[in-house]
């Protein structure tokens, strides 16, 4: 559902898929409506299998295979309203920045707790009333322009990246390195509109990164106040 609500969308050139720690059923069943996709739409989507050898830090190997003007990320338990991409690309290129619909302003420095009080979240389930500037964007919704970084750059985040998810620290980071400023983008939560992206609702099994590290974040802690500048 995710896959196809991208597909639907104009924009869409290639979608570079990483299926992590699926069994082989969940596996073969999504291969299954892949291949339906690919004929459905004409899209290319292009697969990897992971082991989660780097958790949620897998969505990062393909980065660099992307030749598009713009990279988003999607995630499997969102689908993506039709406006999505297009309204995504637009805020880029009015901020001149890399833009989410959710993200996290680091209101104390050094950090001494990343999911707590050294962050105030911008939910993209909360109205925001106008496009704000902040340090780490959340990945679910995350949209750049592939020429900020080289493919070689790009290929680092992933090689260098550990088992502990923070995929959007690293990215963020690396931006702040490079001047390129995050953004989340003014929007408003109505889950009646079709215009507002749907989550899937919450079930016992499900692994959220704030779930497993919001008690136990300093690996994120220390890389932040290393790496990230200000």
């Amino acid at each position: 559902k995710t896959l196809e609500s991208i597909c639907k969308q104009p924009e869409t050139a290639n979608i570079f898929v990483t299926l992590n720690s699926y069994t082989a059923e969940q596996y073969k069943q999504t291969m299954d409506a892949i291949k339906e996709l690919r004929k459905q739409y004409g899209i290319k989507i292009t697969t990897r299998r992971a082991n989660n050898e780097k958790a949620s830090n897998e969505k990062l190997s393909q980065l660099p295979k992307s030749k598009a003007k713009y990279i988003a990320f999607a995630d499997d338990d969102v689908i993506y309203p039709a406006d999505y991409l297009r309204r995504m690309i637009a805020g880029c290129n009015a901020n001149n920045a890399m833009v989410s619909l959710h993200g996290g302003k680091l209101v104390e420095w050094p950090v001494r707790k990343y999911y707590g009080q050294s962050r105030q979240c911008l939910s993209w389930q909360r109205d925001l009333e106008e496009d704000t500037q902040v340090d780490v964007l959340g990945n679910v919704f995350t949209l750049f322009r592939r020429e900020w970084f080289s493919t070689e750059e790009m290929k680092a985040l992933y090689q260098n990246a550990t088992a502990v998810s923070m995929d959007d620290i690293y990215l963020a980071c690396l931006a702040s390195q490079k001047g390129i400023r995050r953004v989340v983008l003014e929007h408003h939560y109505n889950t009646a509109s079709p215009l507002c992206p749907r989550h899937k609702e919450k079930e016992t099994g499900d692994h959220y990164v704030y779930d497993r590290y919001k008690n136990d974040d300093a690996a994120q802690v220390e890389y932040i106040n290393e790496h990230l500048r200000r």
